[in-house]
């Protein structure tokens, strides 16, 4: 709420098979000059990272049985 919102930007999200896992990959473009796209950046660089982690996690855990 500090900020306004920014854009427009792209985010492109690609998965692909790499052996008996699959690979994610995050690109996000669009960014210009300033210090609320600097902020935002800043902020980008720590999330996506954070949440792909915990999407992995999410992902690998196991299903109970009879769910």
């Amino acid at each position: 709420p500090d900020h306004p919102l920014l854009g427009p930007m792209d985010l492109t999200v690609s998965v692909k098979r790499a052996g008996e896992y699959s690979e994610v990959s995050v690109v996000q473009d669009g960014y210009q000059d300033g210090p609320d796209w600097d902020w935002y950046y800043n902020a980008v660089v720590e999330g996506w990272p954070a949440s792909l982690k915990l999407l992995k996690e999410f992902l690998e855990k196991p299903v109970p049985r009879g769910s």
